[in-house]
Order: structure tokens, then sequence, then C-alpha cells
């Protein structure tokens, strides 16, 4: 299980997503099919459920496109850069 991050080779967009397989590059593929940007995963939250997801999705709901598509801001930006920053400082 896991809560993924997928941005759009523009950077315009981002996909937060959650991927019961433990391979998410396996789900971003199934996404990939229907999508007519190339997906990046730049985050992945090992262990987070389905409510973290949503937990995620209302947090980010002011850059809500549709979906789970949301618009790539500083706000989300900031979110990823503090998440990595938290994993090497060992938290």
């Amino acid at each position: 299980m896991a809560v993924y991050f997928a941005i759009t080779e523009d950077a315009n967009y981002v996909k937060i997503g959650y991927s019961k397989e433990e391979n998410v590059e396996r789900r971003i593929n199934k996404i990939q099919i229907g999508c007519p940007f190339y997906l990046s995963v730049v985050h992945i939250i090992e262990g987070a459920d389905i409510y973290e997801e949503h937990k995620l999705h209302n947090e980010f709901r002011k850059q809500l496109v549709r979906g789970e598509w949301f618009l790539y801001e500083p706000v989300i930006s900031s979110y990823l850069e503090n998440l990595k920053k938290g994993e090497q400082g060992g938290r």
C-alpha cells in the first residue's frame, strides 16, 4: 500500500493517488495509457492507506482540477519538499 504523487511532464498537474499494489510503477503504467502526458513519480508514502489519500485530497482541495488531479502549485511542491527533508532527517 502506498500513496504516490505523479507529476505530468510539463509539471502543471500532479496526481495524488493510492495503490494497493506493492509496485507503484505498475499502477502508474496503467494510468499512463489514458493520460496524454508522460507521468513521473516524484514521491511515494509507503504504507499509507486510502484514508491518507483522502486526507491529502482534502488538504489540497483548492488546487483540485478533477478527480485525483491537482494543479502542481507551490503549496504541494513545498509539502513534498518537507516530506523529503523529514525522510533525510530520520523522522
